[in-house]
């Protein structure tokens, strides 16, 4: 019996960890690192990453530079602009 709910016990893990894997993939093929930060502090925390999975990415362009504009999936709320040469990024 103990040997069972070892092999569950695992098993969960293993597909959480395969979960968690693919979610950092996703995020991290469409957003640069540095553009997740949502507070601005510095460093990427777990919940910005989670976060990052109801977030777009529009190109806009201003007079003088190409932006973009990071909003809400959700209501289209304003997060953040990025502009000039910080802006490595694509809109995908």
């Amino acid at each position: 019996m103990g040997k069972i709910i070892c092999a569950l016990f695992l098993q969960i893990f293993l597909y959480l960890f395969l979960w968690f894997l693919l979610v950092l993939m996703i995020v991290f093929s469409y957003f640069d690192y540095n553009e997740i930060d949502w507070n601005n502090n510095g460093s990427v925390s777990l919940a910005e990453i989670f976060d990052a999975l109801d977030v777009v990415k529009i190109k806009t362009k201003t007079s003088e530079d190409n932006c973009l504009d990071y909003l809400w999936a959700k209501d289209g709320s304003f997060i953040k602009t990025i502009c000039g040469k910080a802006n490595k990024g694509e809109s995908k």
